[in-house]
């Protein structure tokens, strides 16, 4: 099966304020991920944050899940 770019768009200026308001480094934030379900590497945060990488819909999910809001919350407006 090939994997191509997600429909979707991280909003990568939010999903960092939103790290940074909860007061979670790239580190804390990563482990948080992982016991939210999905083990997500501080390097690919990182990646996320500065618009380089989209995540995947399960990344995306326990990131949501510990910053405790909805998906739709990390994700650009739709154009």
């Amino acid at each position: 099966m090939a994997h191509g770019r997600p429909s979707y768009r991280v909003d990568s200026k939010s999903l960092r304020a939103l790290r940074e308001s909860a007061g979670l480094s790239l580190k804390a934030f990563s482990e948080e991920c992982k016991e939210a379900g999905h083990g997500i590497a501080p390097s690919q945060v990182s990646r996320y944050e500065n618009g380089k990488h989209q995540p995947r819909p399960a990344a995306l999910k326990a990131m949501a899940k510990v910053l405790r809001v909805p998906v739709t919350r990390l994700l650009k407006d739709a154009a």
